[in-house]
Formats: structure tokens, sequence, C-alpha cells
């Protein structure tokens, strides 16, 4: 199954808002979000999207404004 145009743009910017953010890989990212990695992991796949609630708690962990994940 192909990824979504949109799954795949909040992908690539989902990688490089955890980079910046100094977050070296998926793993820490996930431990910081309390979330399991295999759940993470699918995000920056893109084949699949965080809930509202887990978009929110990414902007305070990488310090982007939520515009920067969903807007093109």
């Amino acid at each position: 199954m192909p990824i979504a145009p949109f799954n795949k743009r909040f992908a690539m910017k989902l990688t490089a808002a955890r980079v910046a953010a100094r977050y070296e890989t998926a793993a820490d990212m996930a431990r910081a979000l309390e979330i399991d990695v295999y759940r993470y992991r699918a995000w920056e796949r893109g084949q699949n999207e965080p809930s509202l609630e887990m978009l929110k708690k990414l902007c305070e962990k990488t310090g982007q404004d939520a515009n920067f994940f969903i807007m093109h």
C-alpha cells in the first residue's frame, strides 16, 4: 500500500524535528514521549500518524509549532 502524500511529508518533518531537537534515535524520542518505539517508528515511516494529544507532546519535545508538522 503506497504512503499518502501527507503521511510522507509528516514523516520527513518528524524525523527532521527529532534530529534538530537532539534525539539521536527513534527510541530516544519514543522514551521522551512515553510511548512504544514501534508506534513512534510507524509515524517516522509514514505508516500512521499521531493523535492530536501526541502531536501536542511532539511539539513540546521538539520545540516545533504544530503548523510545522501539518502545513506544506
